[in-house]
């Protein structure tokens, strides 16, 4: 029979062990999900690196690759992304009289990215499209894979790109309002905004959605 004395540290043994799976107060799949979101951290960067690389890559092609050092071509920043701002949506009703049985405005966000995930001013081409989202089997079919009703459409050419500019205290982006029923804009549902950017300098197209709740 094992005596009580070396019993007791058995127990004590086993619970360093235990206690050795934790570190600073976090447990080991703490530690875990942590190294995962930053390795996916990591991946999303070196993405937008790729895709900045590959930018100056064509404009570097087009243009016969002279005239420009590699250095002076690696620190030149070129659209590597473009993302929609959570601030997109439809606009308040400040007509007056209100006109919210007439139409309303859907104002979408979009800010070109660079490879460092730093807005940059862009040349090219934007569309932008408003669809709302029509749910078939409610409660069974995920927003994303729901069908859309298309709204309203626009594209900017390069100078009404640039006429569309603005920053403020929210924030750098470029603006593209759509009017669209007011009747399509009425809660609850949602909206999927998408747009596409084709860039005139590097000849790349960037795509990006959002999906808008209504409330």
């Amino acid at each position: 029979m094992i005596p009580a004395r070396y019993r007791i540290s058995s127990v004590a043994a086993v619970a360093l062990v235990l206690a050795g799976c934790r570190t600073g107060g976090e447990s080991s799949g703490d530690v875990l999900r942590k190294q995962n979101l930053e390795l996916q951290t990591q991946v999303a960067q070196l993405q937008k690196d790729a895709s900045e690389l590959r930018a100056k890559l064509a404009e570097l092609v087009g243009a016969g690759g002279t005239g420009k050092s590699p250095e002076v071509a690696e620190a030149t920043p070129r659209v590597a992304s473009i993302e929609i701002d959570f601030l997109s949506g439809p606009t308040a009703d400040s007509s007056t009289p209100p006109q919210s049985d007439r139409n309303r405005t859907v104002a979408v966000y979009v800010k070109p990215l660079d490879g460092r995930g730093r807005f940059i001013q862009a040349t090219g081409k934007l569309t932008v499209e408003v669809s709302r989202l029509v749910s078939i089997n409610q409660g069974q079919q995920g927003a994303a894979d729901a069908p859309a009703r298309l709204l309203g459409s626009r594209t900017l050419e390069p100078l009404q790109l640039r006429d569309a500019y603005r920053a403020g205290f929210t924030g750098t982006y470029y603006v593209v309002d759509i009017p669209v029923p007011a009747s399509d804009v009425q809660p609850p549902g949602q909206l999927l905004l998408r747009v596409r950017f084709a860039d005139a300098i590097t000849g790349a197209s960037f795509d990006a959605s959002r999906i808008v709740g209504l409330r």
